[in-house]
């Protein structure tokens, strides 16, 4: 997004791609695929979430609290 915005890319100060020209299609394909891999990410989150308190709830195995480390 950002080089497609026409600004450079820094990770850490260390200049991995200098500042260009805004290139529009770049900037919409980096936005896009920020934003579904976002939702991607939150979406396992709480499926990760889910399951775990089905073990506890509905299992009623020791699953969740080996994962907190209290068995």
């Amino acid at each position: 997004m950002s080089v497609g915005g026409g600004r450079g890319l820094d990770v850490f100060g260390v200049t991995l791609i200098a500042a260009g020209e805004k290139i529009e299609w770049l900037g919409t394909v980096g936005h896009t695929t920020h934003e579904i891999l976002a939702n991607i990410v939150i979406a396992a989150i709480a499926l990760h979430v889910l399951g775990a308190l089905k073990h506890h709830v509905v299992d009623k195995d020791a699953t969740l609290k080996r994962m907190t480390g209290r068995e």
